[in-house]
C-alpha cells in the first residue's frame, strides 16, 4: 500500500503540473508559487501516510487531502493503476516510481524555461515601455521647439517694425515655450512656474504703467 500510494500520487502530481504550466506563461510567477506550495503539502501528506502506514484510517484520510488538490484522474489511468495493483510487482512499482521521478524533473525544467521566457518578455515590455515614454517626450519637446522658434521669430519681425515691447514679449514667450519640456521633467516644476508667473505679472505691470505714463494726444 505504501508504495501505491506513493507511485499515484507522484504521477497525479506530475501530471497536474503539466496541466497548469502547459497553457500559458503570462502568469508564471504566481503559478509557480502555488504550485510550490501545493507539491510542498502533497509532499508532507505522504510523507505523514507512509509513516502511518500500519493505520488504514489515516492513510485514507490523508490521501482523501491529497486527492482534493488534484484533478480526477482519468478511466483510462485507473484502469491502469488497477491492472498494476492486481499483478503487485514489486519491480514495475521501483519502474513506476523511477519514471514518475523523470516526470517530475522535466516538469521543473519546463517550468525553469517558461520562467526564463517571462522574464525575458518582462525585460522587453519593460524597453519598449522606456522608449515609448522617451518619444513621447522627445515628441513634445520638439512641438515646443517649433512653437518657441514661430514667436522668436514673430518677435524679432515685431522689432524690426518698431514695436519693441510686443516684440519683447514675443521672445519672453518663445523662451518660455522652449523651457516647458524641460520644466516638467524638474523636480523644481512648481518654482518655475510661480517665477514665470511672477515675470510675466511684472511685464503685464510695466506695460500698463508705460501706457499710463504715456503723453497724451490733444484732442481737435
Amino acid at each position: 500500500m505504501k508504495f501505491v500510494a506513493t507511485a499515484v500520487s507522484i504521477l497525479l502530481v506530475s501530471c497536474s503540473c503539466v496541466d497548469k504550466w502547459g497553457d500559458s506563461c503570462g502568469d508564471v510567477p504566481v503559478v509557480e508559487v502555488k504550485q510550490d506550495r501545493n507539491n510542498s503539502s502533497l509532499s508532507a501528506i505522504l510523507a505523514v501516510a507512509s509513516e502511518n502506514a500500519d493505520k488504514p484510517s489515516v492513510v485514507k484520510n490523508e490521501l482523501g487531502i491529497a486527492s482534493a488538490y488534484l484533478p480526477l484522474p482519468s478511466v483510462n489511468e485507473l484502469n491502469l493503476v488497477r491492472q498494476r495493483v492486481q499483478r503487485n510487482d514489486t519491480k514495475e512499482y521501483e519502474a513506476e516510481i523511477k519514471k514518475a521521478k523523470q516526470a517530475n524533473i522535466e516538469v521543473i525544467n519546463e517550468s525553469e524555461k517558461l520562467k526564463k521566457k517571462f522574464d525575458a518578455l518582462a525585460s522587453e515590455n519593460h524597453q519598449l515601455k522606456t522608449e515609448l515614454t522617451k518619444s513621447k517626450s522627445d515628441a513634445d519637446r520638439n512641438l515646443y521647439s517649433m512653437a518657441s522658434v514661430c514667436l522668436l521669430a514673430l518677435g524679432g519681425v515685431a522689432i524690426a517694425l518698431g514695436r519693441v515691447p510686443a516684440g519683447a514679449g514675443l521672445f519672453l514667450s518663445g523662451i518660455i515655450a522652449a523651457s516647458i519640456p524641460y520644466l516638467l521633467d524638474s523636480p523644481y516644476y512648481l518654482m518655475s512656474v510661480g517665477g514665470l508667473f511672477v515675470v510675466a505679472q511684472g511685464f503685464v505691470v510695466w506695460h500698463l504703467f508705460k501706457q499710463d505714463g504715456a503723453p497724451k494726444q490733444p484732442t481737435a
